[in-house]
């Protein structure tokens, strides 16, 4: 190792640990907030740049931020619930992402995408709205996930389901398949994926895979929205507009 790659990992090690006591020192809330803010502004250009360059991969080890440690909390159980969807499912969202005056639960500032993990405790349908329409107005959609759909679910996974339909099971199939995309926080994430992230060469397989997948998708992410629009996007070879 050269020796200006030794001092690189050092420095590395050095802010990664200062982050890490600063965030645990920090008493009050508030002190909290500002330390996640001021370190995603300081690692802005560094996301954006990998957002880029490799769209499924994080700029860091999203492990190292101080404030996952909270998710072994009970009060860390809902988004804990969205993460363990969230990490096999080939998106990258930061956890706690600052936009405006917000923190997301989980944000991608390169696809302007928000993932929210809503209880009953903290939300509101009026402030919630409220809150979206400001991030809308800004080119940003949020999608928003209850605790059942996080933490309290039974349902299939996709690969069984898909064992089913090459089993010629279409009456067992159709309905898990229906139940995985609109009422779990795997099928919102595999949504998002399908439509942002895969490749054409993907997207068909998927449609050809799994009967009624397309229109499957596009209504799990408009049933997970307070704020409704068309967008031009591509499914397979095709640009459609699509309500996502």
């Amino acid at each position: 190792m050269h020796d200006y790659d030794l001092h690189a990992l050092i420095d590395d090690m050095c802010e990664w640990e200062n982050l890490h006591n600063s965030y645990t020192e920090a008493i009050a809330r508030e002190e909290k907030w500002d330390i996640i803010k001021k370190f995603y502004e300081s690692k802005e250009e560094e996301i954006l740049l990998a957002g880029e360059r490799t769209p499924m991969l994080a700029a860091f080890d999203i492990y190292k931020l101080p404030w996952t440690r909270e998710w072994d909390r009970e009060v860390g159980r809902n988004e804990f619930g969205l993460w363990r969807s969230i990490r096999p499912g080939n998106i990258v969202m930061y956890p706690q992402y600052p936009v405006l005056n917000y923190f997301m639960d989980f944000g991608n500032p390169c696809l302007k995408i928000a993932i929210e993990a809503d209880s009953k405790a903290w939300h509101t349908r009026e402030k919630d709205m409220k809150r979206d329409q400001e991030l809308h107005a800004i080119g940003w959609r949020t999608y928003r996930l209850s605790y059942q759909e996080n933490v309290d679910v039974s349902y299939e996974q996709l690969g069984r389901i898909g064992e089913m339909f090459d089993k010629g099971d279409y009456d067992e199939a159709l309905p898990e398949l229906k139940n995985f995309m609109l009422n779990t926080s795997d099928g919102l994430v595999e949504a998002i994926v399908f439509f942002y992230l895969m490749s054409p060469e993907e997207q068909s397989w998927k449609i050809d895979r799994y009967p009624g997948y397309l229109n499957l998708a596009e209504k799990t992410l408009r049933m997970h929205q307070h704020i409704h629009s068309r967008t031009l996007v591509r499914v397979g070879e095709e640009m459609e507009l699509r309500s996502i």
